[in-house]
């Protein structure tokens, strides 16, 4: 972020913690969202897939996933067996690719 002009954010909370780390750096909030929300008709008890979003040129995205995929989501599968887990992000690592079921 130092070497960074400006640095883009959706949080106001994120723009705190990153602003007392440094509060030299120039942190700003993006509004609205990328894309309209739609209200969910369904409530929480009815939902049950989980999707992760994010780009994986970004390292510690990967890790995550396959953090979530083989220490966390066998447990939820147990409880919910026909639980899916749904990967959007652009360039996926071959590591990545070979999670996708179709």
């Amino acid at each position: 972020m130092s070497k960074s002009d400006i640095v883009l954010l959706f949080s106001s909370v994120e723009k705190e913690i990153i602003l007392r780390e440094n509060p030299d750096f120039h942190v700003e909030i993006i509004p609205g969202t990328i894309l309209p929300l739609n209200k969910c008709e369904k409530g929480f008890k009815d939902r049950r897939d989980i999707m992760f979003l994010g780009g994986f040129k970004h390292t510690p995205n990967e890790d995550g996933v396959l953090w979530f995929v083989n220490d966390i989501f066998p447990f939820i599968k147990q409880k919910i067996p026909d639980v899916k887990f749904i990967i959007v992000g652009s360039n996926p690592t071959e590591k990545i690719i070979k999670l996708s079921s179709f």
